[in-house]
């Protein structure tokens, strides 16, 4: 990303985060050289400005797409430890792909949990399950973890999720849970907030994407206020640009 006069220019590898689709360099180079997405050549490499960007993949995907900057996270030293639960863990499968067979992944659609394995998560248990109604007994899992998925829940059945979160771990067990921050709703012809998202780990980086409709708002206080309802204790918390990190302990 380069600023130019008060403008944000991204490069053609951050554009190809922004489809959630997916698209390749190549292709992306060939729609920039054709004029077909508007961007501009500087120092031989060729860029585009965010709002550009939105028009351009809003059309190819068919919806109208708000785009955060791009982030990044480091999941080389998160301390994941015995026995995990992973809320959401298809697509990705990020924490599955990190922790292997210690992790139970579920999801409520198939679909995503097949994902999952074609992205190299191929050591951990998936199973088709709705966080809503765990079916597994009191006192099982070490640590639960949610990675950017609980913001695919509607916040209605968030706190029967924490609760059943809570019901699962064992005394001293701990949630960690990344997630978006969701603003209010400030342009009503975008239908899409996706957040950009380079995660390194176990020495590759994976270049994905996290999008949810913008049809609520949540943030760290949100979440930690709803913690606190079930009895949780926060003991670390970071609020990053565009995101948030909460690990919470049961008491």
């Amino acid at each position: 990303m380069r600023e130019i006069n008060n403008v944000r220019y991204y490069d053609i590898l951050e554009i190809a985060e922004m489809f959630i689709s997916g698209e390749t360099e190549d292709t992306i180079r060939n729609h920039l050289e054709t004029g077909k997405l508007k961007g501009k050549k500087i120092e031989e490499e060729w860029y585009a400005p965010k709002e550009n960007i939105e028009e351009f993949v809003g059309k190819k995907e068919g919806i109208k797409i708000f785009f955060t900057n791009p982030q990044e996270i480091n999941l080389n030293n998160i301390n994941l430890n015995g026995r995990i639960l992973d809320i959401g863990g298809g697509g990705e499968g990020i924490i599955g792909q990190l922790k292997g067979d210690n992790v139970v992944s579920i999801d409520f659609r198939k679909s995503e949990l097949e994902e999952a394995l074609e992205a190299g998560d191929i050591e951990s248990l998936k199973i088709i399950m709705d966080a809503k109604d765990l079916k597994f007994l009191d006192n099982t899992f070490d640590m639960v973890t949610a990675f950017f998925s609980i913001m695919y829940i509607p916040k209605s059945d968030h706190k029967k999720v924490f609760k059943e979160i809570y019901r699962v771990l064992r005394e001293e067990g701990e949630l960690v849970l990344w997630d978006l921050k969701l603003p209010k709703k400030t342009n009503e012809k975008k239908e899409i907030y996706v957040i950009p998202m380079k995660i390194q780990m176990k020495n590759k980086k994976i270049i994905t994407g996290y999008g949810t409709r913008w049809n609520k708002e949540q943030d760290i206080n949100y979440f930690i206020e709803l913690a606190k309802t079930v009895r949780f204790k926060i003991i670390e918390q970071e609020l990053e640009e565009e995101y948030f990190f909460l690990r919470l302990q049961k008491i």
